[in-house]
């Protein structure tokens, strides 16, 4: 999976929405490949010590944290093909979709 660089630290709606859609790029991913990495959790972990950012933040960021979570959690990672990996990687996708929107309206 490529690099995708995020900031420590962040202050406006651009910085942060520019480091929130990096994560949200990661996970796309690792719904994409079926992948988790060393470099993955780096990234994820990097993005969830941003320090700070506009108001709507928290939010955002707890639903992005939500979807990893889920990805983490509840993929059956021993069976690709499993049925429920196919529902569950739609779901997040379209988690994925409707943060995307809310990152868009950030002031």
């Amino acid at each position: 999976m490529e690099e995708v660089n995020s900031m420590s630290n962040t202050g406006t709606a651009g910085e942060y929405r520019q480091a929130a859609l990096g994560s949200i790029e990661v996970l796309e991913l690792c719904l994409e490949k079926f992948a988790f990495t060393e470099l993955t959790r780096q990234q994820m972990n990097q993005f969830f010590r941003l320090s700070s950012g506009p108001a709507e933040a928290e939010n955002i960021t707890r639903r992005i944290s939500g979807v990893y979570m889920a990805f983490l959690s509840k993929t059956n990672f021993k069976l690709k093909t499993a049925e429920s990996n196919s529902l569950l990687f739609t779901q997040l996708k379209q988690e994925l979709e409707e943060i995307k929107t809310a990152l868009r309206e950030l002031d």
